[in-house]
């Protein structure tokens, strides 16, 4: 919960930062149709359109920054904090260091993880209890071997010096208990194989639960690297697009859309990376990890 309450925040902290920039870029575009509509270049409805989306990127950006505001209050809770601060993060892992760890032998060795998730070890301690109820209801049907002894010194005079012991031995055997014992330890030896069973089918949900989470980080891992590629493309054609708009090479309708595809990466990429890393979060609880192990 505090893992994915700081990604939260740090999402947020990025997305004031990608829609304030957005926000100067469509304020730019304006600038830019504004001068081209008054110089008789440009007709009115593109200086509508590009006036619209400059005040979504308006909203957008004061949107954002309440959201982090927000997001900042449900890190102060998650940390235990009676008094709300606003606080900032610092990015939670550069994603490129997030595909190496993703590239390691954890994807071939995420078997051994599995005894260590909460519940297999759930499953262990309750076969465990019913192998110790098994041993107590044998032991009912046991016999009972007691040993006695004792030493006493006797005389008339002080100190004593006569020496005088004794010892027994009894052994006693439940002949008349029927078969209530009998059926007792076979209900209990029923109930661990029940357990053992359990365990069983427990680690290998447990295996295929974890091989799930697993598949969930390395495709989120991968899909960052796609966006980034798609990110850096559609910076290229953005940058193309605008010197061909300005020399009047392309239509004002054509450029939009190019800028508007920009944009949209822009925003793909922050998602894809929180994606990323909340999966990553989601692995180290699967496998009954903490904090700490992130920096391993």
């Amino acid at each position: 919960k505090l893992r994915n309450a700081f990604i939260a925040l740090w999402g947020a902290q990025e997305r004031v930062r990608i829609t304030n920039e957005i926000h100067m870029r469509r304020k730019q575009v304006t600038d830019l149709i504004r001068l081209r509509y008054k110089a008789g270049r440009e007709h009115k409805g593109s200086l509508l359109t590009a006036e619209a989306k400059e005040a979504e990127a308006k909203l957008e950006t004061e949107e954002a920054e309440r959201d982090m505001r927000l997001k900042s209050r449900a890190l102060c809770v998650a940390m235990g904090w009676d008094d709300y601060r606003l606080v900032c993060v610092s990015e939670p892992m550069n994603i490129a260091a997030l595909s190496d760890w993703a590239s390691a032998d954890s994807a071939q060795g995420f078997q051994k993880f599995v005894v260590s998730t909460l519940s297999v070890q759930q499953l262990e301690i309750q076969r465990k209890i019913a192998g110790l109820r098994t041993l107590a209801a044998r032991g009912e049907h046991s016999p009972d071997v007691t040993l006695r002894g004792s030493v006493s010194r006797s005389s008339s005079d002080w100190p004593p010096d006569d020496d005088s012991w004794s010892a027994g031995v009894s052994l006693s055997i439940p002949l008349f208990s029927g078969g209530s014992v009998v059926n007792g330890v076979k209900k209990a030896r029923n109930a661990e194989e029940r357990a053992e069973a359990n365990l069983r089918s427990g680690i290998n949900d447990s295996a295929l639960s974890l091989h799930g989470k697993w598949n969930d980080v390395k495709n989120a891992v991968d899909y960052v690297e796609v966006m980034r590629k798609y990110l850096v493309a559609s910076r290229e054609r953005a940058k193309i697009s605008e010197a061909e708009y300005s020399n009047g090479y392309l239509s004002f309708d054509s450029w939009i859309i190019i800028e508007d595809e920009f944009i949209r990466f822009e925003k793909s990429l922050l998602s894809a990376t929180m994606s990323a890393l909340s999966a990553e979060a989601g692995w180290i609880h699967a496998i009954g990890g903490t904090l700490e192990n992130e920096n391993e």
